[in-house]
């Protein structure tokens, strides 16, 4: 596997530049312009968190039909 770590370390250097420049982007922008991202980013975490605790309440609801199954077919 000659050149494969090179190449995989070349990835690597381009998103460490890339994380770095999109960070130092963020940093110099003022609140209005990081507004629209703010905003969008708290719709998907909103969206988010109502889908996790719809899973989870599909989840336990399994779960507890599989351990009802589970204890009337070994009664």
């Amino acid at each position: 596997m000659k050149g494969g770590r090179s190449k995989a370390d070349s990835r690597n250097n381009d998103n460490k530049y890339a994380s770095k420049a999109g960070g130092d982007m963020w940093k110099s922008m003022s609140e209005a312009q990081k507004a629209p991202f703010v905003a969008k980013a708290e719709k998907r975490r909103n969206k988010y968190n109502k889908n996790i605790v719809a899973y989870n309440k599909r989840l336990v609801s399994f779960l507890r039909k599989m351990m009802i199954g589970n204890l009337t077919r070994k009664g």
